[in-house]
C-alpha cells in the first residue's frame, strides 16, 4: 500500500510543520498530492487517519487533491496558478481545532 508509506514518511514533517506554528489540535489539513507518486486520494486520507492515531491530528478531516501533468492548480500564497509536473505534495492548509 502505498499510500501508507507515504502518509508515514509525511507524518513527521506535518507534526513539525504543526509544532513550528505553535497549533495545538490540528482539525483540517488540505494537500496537493501529482498522480506520479501513484496514490489514491481515498486511501491516502484513510492512511493519514491512522499516522493521526492517538496525535494532536487525530480526527482531523484530510483532503486531499490529485493533479495530472499538466494541470493547473493554485498553489498556496500563489498570485497565479502554476502547472502541475505530477510530484506535487503541497500542504494547502492546516487549520487549529479546539482542544
Amino acid at each position: 500500500m502505498h499510500e501508507h508509506s507515504l502518509a508515514t514518511e509525511l507524518w513527521p514533517q506535518l507534526k513539525q510543520i504543526a509544532d513550528a506554528q505553535g497549533l495545538g489540535r490540528v482539525r483540517r489539513l488540505e494537500m496537493i498530492v501529482g498522480m506520479l507518486h501513484g496514490a489514491s486520494a481515498e486511501m491516502l486520507v484513510h492512511s493519514f487517519a491512522h499516522a493521526f492515531e492517538g496525535t494532536n491530528f487525530e480526527g482531523a478531516e484530510v483532503l486531499i487533491t490529485i493533479v495530472d501533468p499538466g494541470q493547473e492548480y493554485m498553489p498556496p500564497n500563489a498570485s497565479q496558478p502554476a502547472t502541475a509536473h505530477g510530484w506535487e505534495l503541497l500542504i494547502v492548509r492546516m487549520e487549529e481545532g479546539q482542544e
